[in-house]
């Protein structure tokens, strides 16, 4: 009848609809697999590549890889790392051959060095030592010099008036501001006399 050739005709669609989506579940799932298959290769490849590394670290660096990542943060630039890497490897083959007697050397260099810096420290300190004290005695003997020449140049004046029944003298310090440098003058002058300046001592005499 009509009605059975139209379920008829709806379920041959409806068949024919679910072979269509099984075939592209079909071919969806073999791309999968393609993919999957691609990415076990490269994941065998990258771990082929990962134990190299690994191993380069060892032997060359003397690295673990869980010190190398406590030590050595990752690069921004790993190419431009690369070539400092480089460059250092250059460098280091152009030393030549190490010198197994060099660590030997450099102790007992480090030990000379260390006993000469001592001594050098201690030359220093006695240096300042030295000059505080240098400094101590040039401040209490122009103290004292200062004193001594006030208390002579008070006598003088008194003693030039008595002996040249008046006039006047004193003894004038040529450089005031460095006491144990400077030279003294005489300014003299008798009664009836011009005014003169002798100089009594240089500091060089005086010293």
């Amino acid at each position: 009848t009509d009605i059975k050739r139209s379920q008829r005709a709806e379920l041959i669609r409806e068949l024919e609809e679910g072979e269509s989506e099984t075939k592209e579940q079909r071919s969806q799932l073999r791309s999968v697999d393609d993919q999957l298959r691609q990415t076990e290769i490269a994941a065998n490849r990258l771990d082929v590549e990962l134990d190299n590394l690994l191993r380069k670290l060892s032997e060359e660096y003397e690295l673990s890889y869980e010190l190398a990542k406590e030590r050595y943060p990752v690069p921004e630039d790993v190419q431009e790392t690369q070539n400092q890497v480089r460059e250092l490897k250059r460098r280091i083959s152009a030393l030549g051959e190490v010198n197994l007697g060099a660590i030997e050397e450099y102790e007992r260099v480090k030990e000379r060095f260390t006993f000469l810096n001592d001594q050098k420290n201690d030359l220093i300190e006695a240096k300042t030592t030295l000059y505080h004290v240098i400094r101590e005695m040039d401040e209490e003997m122009s103290k004292r010099f200062r004193t001594t020449f006030e208390a002579i140049r008070g006598h003088f004046v008194i003693v030039f008036a008595k002996l040249f029944g008046g006039g006047r003298a004193d003894l004038i310090m040529v450089e005031p501001e460095r006491v144990l440098d400077s030279g003294i003058d005489i300014v003299a002058q008798p009664p009836g006399k011009k005014l003169q300046n002798l100089q009594l001592l240089s500091g060089g005499e005086r010293a």
